[in-house]
């Protein structure tokens, strides 16, 4: 399916590596393409997103992203016992925290300490 699809976000980054989104359905597939053709991807659920916080958003929808880092830390449960999370930095100087949860929801956390 991801063959037929269309990019939902397509982009290069200044070293030629290839960043794309494709979303099927509930599902969002993100995927790196190195210089050698290699791909990396992940496919995340993008349903049941819990943001945290006041409604108003702190990030305008124009602020550009300039920095992800992906944490990965021990936990108590789970098949891998480990959890995940991912830090956002933009251009204008926000942070956004987002994090799937054993349940299947997703965290949103903008600004947060």
């Amino acid at each position: 399916a991801l063959n037929s699809a269309v990019p939902f976000f397509d982009r290069r980054a200044e070293d030629g590596s290839r960043f794309m989104v494709y979303r099927l359905g509930n599902l969002e597939v993100r995927v790196i393409q190195e210089l050698n053709g290699k791909r990396i991807g992940a496919v995340l659920s993008i349903q049941g997103l819990v943001q945290e916080g006041s409604a108003a958003s702190a990030v305008s929808t124009s602020d550009k992203l300039v920095k992800a880092t992906m944490y990965v830390e021990a936990a108590p449960c789970g098949t891998l016992r480990s959890r995940y999370y991912v830090v956002f930095a933009t251009e204008d100087g926000h942070t956004i925290v987002t994090e799937q949860l054993a349940d299947g929801s997703t965290t949103w956390a903008e600004d947060s300490e």
